[in-house]
């Protein structure tokens, strides 16, 4: 995103919308991959205390994850957010997408 353009924008939240999914996702998947499980209710939180436990960097795994589930109605059906907080998402993200490529996944 630009930063040159704070203001809300739809783009900013579609980023930062699909940024949650796949958290989500690359989580679920990290914790089927390596624990056999995965987070299946519609608590997010039970998935944020499943993937702490997946090694080596699971405590860091899901503290990004906490803070997109923290945010997760705002990012999804909330007004427009700004360009800066999809991108903290969006590199939220990342870190869990980026866990799946470092597995081989």
């Amino acid at each position: 995103m630009c930063r040159a353009r704070p203001e809300r924008s739809p783009e900013a939240q579609a980023a930062a919308s699909n940024a949650v999914l796949a958290a989500i996702a690359a989580s679920d998947a990290l914790c089927g991959h390596a624990l056999g499980e995965r987070a299946a209710d519609q608590d997010h939180g039970t998935a944020t205390t499943l993937i702490k436990t997946v090694q080596p960097d699971g405590v860091r795994l899901a503290n990004k994850l906490r803070r997109l589930l923290s945010d997760k109605t705002l990012l999804q059906y909330g007004t427009y957010c700004t360009p800066v907080t999809a991108e903290q998402a969006v590199r939220d993200a990342k870190v869990l997408v980026d866990a799946l490529d470092s597995r081989g996944l």
